[in-house]
């Protein structure tokens, strides 16, 4: 993990990383929040979350093949100079230019995301070694956890301050500030993707280009279940999202004080898992892994679910988050190290298209029968397909392993494979 700390390729993209998305907390905050106070309308704020969700559904494979034709590092700044530009489009709805602008500026942005999406993933093996993979995605957790711990009071109390004009304007720098991060990155292999230029003008070219993804996971018997078991995370995880304020509100009777609290400890779990993953990923290399880690997370779930007073739940949430984070990271390894780099932008592309369908259809669940089932019987249920995810993960992912580590190369000889 030292030799990791100090390079300089590596912290470059955690950097980016961490600056776009502390700017993304204050717009996940603050459209919603100007969307109901403009319209006062629960069915316009859940178009809202519909718009920054269907990029993932429709968006991701098209990113996919983007990311593996075109060249990465400038895919990605590209990307983030394309959503600062974007976003200041808010400030005309701002000023009182029509709502519609934000749904727009919504999907618009959405859908640069997850071009930025399949390009990140498939950038990380070109500049790390295939042994510290497992490490270096626990770095970029650990990135993201320290944000997600800070990020939303700051973005709530900014749009408190300064309204949507000036969270639109932060967001926007700091979209800014991670495309210059990005350019400094020397990676030689991430100039060599699978093709060159962009996509022929031709539907069949396109479309032969995405069955390649298709194909990649279908043959593969672990990808294969991968794609299952995250499914099934997702269902869980729509129905958590879906549920979690009611059950705070009508369940735990919590004030947004405590909410705060719970949040805070998902945050620092999510952190402390990250750090303790960096710590022992080179002995975290089998895929039983994630089959423990659902098991327990499932556990967790169910503890947070019977819980009442506040440092029970808030505990439960915190030991809820260590493991997803465990797992999650190992999953993001095994298919970086797995599928061949040429490939490997539309492999994560797919893999969101999936990822999205199971929170949609947990999302779904939720909605339709939490009037009629009941909160608590509905959060047990998400804890139920932990459960079985994670019994089925322990027994198909047995034989499954990433890489171990090895001992860090001298500079000269890191990059040297990099060329």
């Amino acid at each position: 993990m030292r030799a990791l700390i100090r390079d300089r390729n590596l912290l470059l993209l955690v950097g980016s990383g961490m600056v776009s998305q502390l700017g993304d907390w204050t717009l996940l905050l603050a459209l919603p929040l100007f969307v109901y106070a403009r319209t006062h309308s629960i069915s316009a704020t859940g178009a809202l979350v519909t718009a920054q969700l269907l990029p993932r559904l429709v968006v991701s494979p098209v990113a996919g093949v983007l990311a593996d034709r075109w060249n990465r590092i400038a895919t990605l700044a590209g990307a983030d100079l394309f959503r600062a530009g974007v976003l200041l489009v808010l400030l005309v709805t701002s000023a009182g230019g029509p709502i519609w602008l934000v749904y727009a500026v919504a999907l618009l942005e959405a859908s640069a995301s997850q071009l930025f999406v399949a390009a990140d993933g498939a950038l990380l093996p070109t500049i790390v070694r295939r042994e510290n993979l497992l490490q270096a995605n626990s770095l970029l957790s650990l990135g993201s956890s320290a944000v997600h711990l800070v990020g939303p009071p700051a973005g709530g109390l900014l749009f408190a301050l300064v309204g949507l004009t000036g969270s639109a304007l932060v967001d926007s720098a700091s979209f800014v500030v991670s495309a210059l991060l990005l350019v400094g990155i020397r990676a030689p292999a991430a100039h060599a993707a699978a093709g060159t230029g962009p996509i022929r003008a031709m539907p069949a070219a396109f479309v032969r280009e995405l069955a390649a993804g298709v194909r990649c996971i279908s043959t593969s018997p672990v990808f294969e279940v991968l794609c299952l078991v995250l499914a099934a995370v997702m269902v869980a995880q729509g129905m958590l999202e879906t549920l979690l304020v009611p059950f705070v509100v009508d369940v735990l009777h919590y004030d947004p004080t405590r909410y705060g609290v719970l949040a805070a400890a998902q945050g620092l779990g999510a952190l402390v898992g990250a750090l303790a993953l960096g710590a022992a990923g080179g002995r975290l290399t089998s895929g039983r892994v994630v089959g423990a880690a659902l098991l327990m997370a499932a556990a967790f779930l169910a503890g947070f679910v019977v819980s009442r007073p506040l440092a029970l739940t808030a505990s439960a949430l915190f030991l809820l988050s260590l493991p997803m984070v465990v797992a999650s990271a190992w999953v993001q390894t095994y298919y970086q190290e797995q599928v061949s780099n040429e490939l490997l932008g539309r492999v994560l592309g797919l893999t969101e298209t999936v990822s999205s369908v199971g929170i949609l259809a947990g999302v779904g669940a939720s909605s339709l029968l939490g009037g009629s089932l009941g909160i608590v019987p509905l959060m047990l249920a998400a804890a139920a397909v932990l459960l079985v995810t994670g019994v089925f993960s322990l027994a198909a992912l047995w034989n499954a392993r990433t890489a171990r580590p090895r001992p860090a190369a001298a500079p000269r000889e890191v990059a040297a494979t990099a060329d």
